[in-house]
């Protein structure tokens, strides 16, 4: 901010709620001061996809040894003796 708007803005006169509310409307008439509905807050549920289908094959077919140990390893489904 240059000086001479730190100045205008020092020397200002002060405005009361009501001028401000009418001048914010004259530069904004549709503004309803409403809240936006469309945008959804928290968890959004959906179809399960191809990826989600492949998570859980793989996750039935291996299983987790640790981080250095391996990682995801597949499960051994041979015939034991």
């Amino acid at each position: 901010m240059s000086i001479e708007m730190k100045r205008k803005w020092a020397t200002r006169e002060p405005k009361n709620c009501r001028e401000i509310t009418e001048k914010h409307l004259a530069f904004h008439p549709n503004d309803l001061s409403k809240k936006n509905s469309s945008i959804s807050a928290g968890v959004v549920w959906r179809s399960t996809t191809k990826h989600d289908k492949y998570l859980e094959e793989f996750y039935k077919t291996h299983h987790y040894l640790g981080f250095g140990k391996g990682g995801w390893v597949l499960n051994d489904e041979g015939e034991e003796e």
